[in-house]
């Protein structure tokens, strides 16, 4: 049995960043299989990066570094549909809590926290 408090085991786990990855780890904690993991088994929560366009080449080659086995472009919503398509991914492999930031900050963050509310508080259940 994996200890996922193990920083090895974490490693793994961290890598994991696409939904449709996700519904076997919850089916796993909620079994608690790993008991040595701080169990919460209502509410799930992800860092979803975001773009408002094209990602930046600094952006790219960074989550290139990161995760090369992957498209950056699969990783990062760049569009308003994308995010919603996003968040629905989340929603259906049973995450219920979304930190979004942007993948470049923005020149004025309380433009974009106003314009990120109007984008999807209307998704808030």
């Amino acid at each position: 049995m994996e200890d996922l408090n193990n920083r090895k085991s974490r490693s793994k786990w961290e890598r994991v960043t696409q939904p449709s990855r996700m519904n076997w780890i919850i089916g796993q904690l909620k079994a608690n299989r790993y008991p040595n993991t701080t169990k919460v088994v209502e509410h799930f929560g992800v860092n979803l990066t975001y773009s408002r366009g094209p990602l930046p080449g600094a952006a790219i080659e960074q989550l290139r570094r990161r995760r090369p086995d992957l498209d950056p472009a699969d990783l990062v919503p760049q569009s308003l549909m994308a995010l919603h398509a996003r968040i629905d991914e989340w929603l259906a492999a049973g995450f219920s809590k979304f930190l979004p930031r942007p993948a470049v900050p923005p020149t004025d963050w309380t433009a974009e926290l106003e314009t990120l509310a109007a984008d999807i508080l209307e998704r808030q259940t």
